[in-house]
């Protein structure tokens, strides 16, 4: 997505994601996504691990870190932080 940063429209979020790997390096990326995306945290998780292509298998951990202004406009992000603090593992 070819959107800048800092001039994300409301309905777009950005989540800086840390992907742990089983024999691999961690990879560091940012993620963009939509509300429709960030619907439940299993549409969060899938959208996500979409953009790993083929190294699903290899995933033990996603780490996310959230903007704290979407935090506050988003539930599922919200629900992440409070619940699993912004972890999951595989």
């Amino acid at each position: 997505m070819n959107i800048e940063k800092n001039k994300l429209p409301e309905s777009f979020y950005t989540i800086n994601v840390i992907a742990t790997f089983r024999n691999t390096d961690q990879e560091f990326f940012d993620q963009t996504l939509t509300e429709k995306q960030l619907e439940n945290e299993v549409t969060m998780i899938v959208a996500i691990c979409k953009s790993l292509n083929n190294r699903l298998f290899h995933l033990v951990k996603l780490s996310l870190c959230f903007n704290e202004a979407d935090v506050k406009r988003n539930s599922t992000i919200e629900k992440s932080i409070k619940l699993n603090n912004g972890k999951y593992y595989f």
